[in-house]
């Protein structure tokens, strides 16, 4: 409520106002008039129908911003005494705010105007309540949308776009109704999913666990060949869950990742059977390579033969251009044959290069600081994605591994894919963000300059920092793979219902 041009108006209306009364010591003469207590029901019920009365509406944390600036927006239909009860106050609540706060409070006299079940006045009264408390809503997703804050913003006003990164049905649910259009994993994800779900999944892992694989020709063993079929479960649901995604973008976006054994990283044979098996599994998978130098032959292959790729275990601007080149060279091959050629996502695991170049950076005294850190992977990224600007590469990055809000804001507006967990989901949906394009701000030129003195930073941010046959030596690349074959597929290999 417009408070001071209310007390203005109306403050000669004494049947409105109870006296307030004087603290101790106070001017006898003078009354306190801030402490006068308005009377709330008779002041609602002669009164709430003026707009000029109401001012801006106060906002709950996480509205978007210009939300606030929008009036109430009362129905005709709504004005009727008849169909409000007065407020009520809380005690030792403030008179005067109570009278703005309350009104929102105020109840529906429904019984007023629905007597019977079916009446026609009944589907209008709904009809009402829903627009009135909804404007904008039509559906449940379009509901958690309302309060999917940043993400909805992202979404709506750039080019940028996320995926939701896990295997778990109920989580991909809640993040499709967010507005994820994919889904990353990896064997640790995958042995995660199939972990919280073995009563629903129970037949489809005993058949798993109980029947006798065949080695691969690549020589994988059984237990190897058990990894895969169990995390063909995870993944093929996900799938599922992910298809009205892949077809309402006539398959552009709607795809699960489905990683390779990381042990077999420089083993091409191996990695080009696996990711046909992988690609018979559903329309919509991306078969998960790493950015190695075999890595790299086996996507030209996959996208020759028309089989959507994800490399991985990626980190540096090199990497992502070899990725873009060789992806290249395969959609020229498969046109020649007539395929038509497999897509491509270069992920730029973000988080995991900050964390790596804070430890060389601890080892070696580097004068480098937190903040300087917290940009290197940015400044990675975005030297990554003016460089697919400029050279209109079909490949689409992805950014994953985040480390907190900041890496999804100062990216937003990019054509790019954010991979985003669900614990940095619930950040981006709690915190207060400013709602800005990034994508354009420069890294401060001080800062690239005292992160240049790592020479593993140079590595990463450099263009031509590192050869193909190089990958596989980057610190960073040997520490995830160890840690998605330890902490993954060998868990995979070992799974047991009870």
């Amino acid at each position: 409520m417009n408070v001071s041009a209310y007390i203005k108006m109306s403050y000669g209306n004494k049947c409105n106002w109870t006296l307030g009364q004087n603290k101790p010591n106070s001017n006898p003469i003078k009354a306190n008039c801030q402490k006068a207590k308005i009377n709330v029901n008779l002041t609602l019920t002669k009164d709430y129908r003026k707009k000029d009365d109401f001012a801006v509406r106060i906002n709950k944390p996480n509205f978007r911003n210009g939300q606030n600036e929008r009036k109430l927006n009362f129905n005709k239909r709504l004005q009727k005494k008849g169909l409000f009860s007065s407020p009520k106050n809380k005690p030792n609540s403030n008179p005067i705010l109570s009278a703005v706060g309350g009104f929102r409070n105020a109840k529906i006299a429904c019984r007023k105007i629905r007597p019977h079940p079916q009446s026609h006045r009944q589907k209008e009264y709904l009809a009402l309540w829903y627009k009135t408390v909804y404007p904008k809503h039509k559906n449940p997703r379009e509901l958690t949308m309302k309060k999917a804050g940043y993400l909805q913003w992202a979404i709506e006003n750039t080019r940028t776009v996320w995926w939701h990164d896990s295997a778990e049905p109920s989580e991909l649910e809640r993040g499709i109704r967010r507005g994820a259009i994919g889904a990353t994993t990896n064997p640790f994800l995958s042995h995660l999913a199939l972990s919280r779900n073995k009563d629903a999944w129970a037949k489809e892992i005993d058949n798993v666990l109980s029947e006798h694989s065949e080695p691969a020709r690549c020589g994988a063993s059984r237990r190897e060949r058990k990894a895969e079929k169990l995390m063909s479960i995870a993944i093929t649901h996900a799938a599922r869950q992910l298809e009205p995604q892949y077809e309402k973008s006539t398959g552009r976006m709607g795809y699960v990742c489905a990683q390779v054994n990381p042990a077999r990283a420089a083993e091409r044979e191996c990695m080009l059977s696996m990711a046909r098996r992988f690609h018979a599994w559903a329309p919509n998978i991306a078969v998960k390579l790493p950015a190695t130098a075999a890595g790299l032959d086996v996507l030209e292959d996959c996208t020759a033969e028309g089989i959507t790729a994800t490399l991985t275990i990626s980190y540096t601007v090199p990497q992502v251009i070899a990725i873009a080149e060789r992806h290249r060279q395969g959609i020229q091959r498969a046109k020649q044959n007539g395929v038509e050629p497999g897509k491509c996502f270069a992920v730029i695991m973000i988080g995991r290069l900050d964390d790596y170049l804070r430890d060389v950076a601890h080892d070696c005294k580097a004068d480098i600081s937190e903040p300087d850190i917290r940009q290197a992977g940015l400044a990675v990224s975005k030297r990554a994605y003016s460089i697919y600007k400029q050279f209109s590469y079909e490949a689409m990055l992805i950014v994953a591994a985040l480390r907190g809000t900041y890496h999804m804001t100062e990216l937003s507006g990019a054509e790019i894919i954010m991979s985003i967990a669900p614990p940095y989901q619930e950040m981006l949906l709690s915190e207060k963000l400013d709602c800005e394009e990034r994508i354009d701000r420069p890294i401060p030129g001080d800062m690239i300059e005292r992160l240049s003195a790592l020479p593993e930073f140079v590595r990463a941010y450099e263009p031509e920092g590192m050869q193909p046959k190089d990958f596989i030596t980057y610190g960073v690349t040997q520490k995830t793979l160890a840690q998605f074959h330890e902490g993954g597929w060998k868990l995979l290999e070992k799974f047991q219902l009870e």
